[in-house]
């Protein structure tokens, strides 16, 4: 990949000087990009261990009529998360093969919704007690950011 254009007219110290602007340029939104994303997966692993302590710390004590209380909020939760896939509908399953897809242009996905739908999603599916992946849903989170 050329990251200038040829021009007949202009200097080699003036290419290599647009070259080397253009080339901090892209590292530095590279840098940018990259912080971002780490910030938002970061804060999607804490979420999701947080509510999995909660989860257990409320888990500790439970009787028999609360087992019941927390299966009714489970089911609420799921229903809660089928909602938010049908609002983001490319935020379901790991994330790797929707940002792969993503990146070839086969999906259109809109990434606030994504972003909103994944994060909430995944706290909810934790604090349920269900499985919840971290490394392909952070990689998701981190392309949509």
């Amino acid at each position: 990949m050329r990251l200038w254009k040829f021009n007949k007219r202009s200097s080699t110290l003036a290419d290599m000087s647009m070259n080397r602007m253009l080339l901090t340029e892209l590292i530095a939104k590279g840098a940018l990009v990259g912080v971002i994303a780490g910030f938002c997966g970061a804060t999607y692993r804490y979420l999701i261990l947080e509510s999995e302590h909660i989860r257990w710390q409320l888990m500790d004590g439970i009787t028999m009529e609360w087992a019941i209380g927390w299966l009714i909020v489970m089911v609420i939760f799921a229903f809660i998360v089928d909602r938010l896939l049908a609002w983001a509908p490319l935020s379901g399953g790991s994330g790797i093969p929707q940002i792969e897809g993503e990146m070839l242009g086969l999906f259109d996905m809109k990434p606030y919704r994504t972003l909103a739908s994944k994060m909430i999603g995944g706290v909810l599916t934790g604090f349920a007690g269900f499985s919840v992946g971290r490394e392909g849903p952070a990689v998701q989170i981190g392309g949509s950011a």
